[in-house]
């Protein structure tokens, strides 16, 4: 029976055995480093990096209470954000980061490491401009927003893209409002 056959809520020497025992993005003998980076009241994001070639994962768990109050949440919410990711690299693959997998049994997304990028909220409250920034949000826009709209898929074909979509929440408003 492994060790992460049912959840818990990770700290760092869990998330390196993790990454080697179950994601196996590195050897079981490899000395790693793992820092949590995230900074949010829900979820728990770390890095884990080779000290060998500098190669790293993240992984981002999903808690099942919020860290400042306590108030239960709900940890389905990880595997939500787990299939809008893997819908959005499908459709704008150039902007999106690599999902490498999701473990719904430790509500845990792993995916691929980005930080050689700027955080783009920072970038501009710093008052940096970037001219090529609307060009890309409105291509990332038109590519993973337009093909997953109504006008474009059928129930059927939204469903099967991700299992979260509110299909029932818009049959309904169909009938309420017509």
């Amino acid at each position: 029976m492994s060790a992460f056959s049912e959840f818990f809520l990770m700290k760092p020497d869990d998330v390196k055995r993790y990454a080697a025992e179950v994601l196996h993005r590195f050897d079981p003998d490899e000395e790693t480093t793992c820092t949590e980076i995230g900074d949010g009241n829900i979820n728990y994001v770390f890095r884990v990096r080779s000290l060998r070639d500098g190669r790293s994962v993240i992984v981002k768990q999903a808690d099942k209470r919020l860290r400042s109050s306590g108030r239960p949440l709900d940890i389905y919410r990880s595997r939500i954000e787990a299939q809008a990711l893997q819908l959005e690299s499908r459709l704008a693959p150039d902007y999106i980061p690599e999902v490498y997998h999701y473990d719904e049994t430790m509500a845990a997304l792993s995916m691929e490491d980005i930080s050689a990028y700027r955080n783009l909220r920072k970038e501009l409250l710093a008052g940096r401009i970037y001219g090529h920034l609307a060009e890309n949000i409105s291509t990332f826009l038109a590519q993973s927003l337009l093909p997953t709209t109504d006008l474009c898929w059928t129930a059927g074909r939204k469903s099967a893209g991700c299992s979260s979509s509110p299909i029932r929440s818009c049959a309904t408003s169909r009938r309420i409002w017509s």
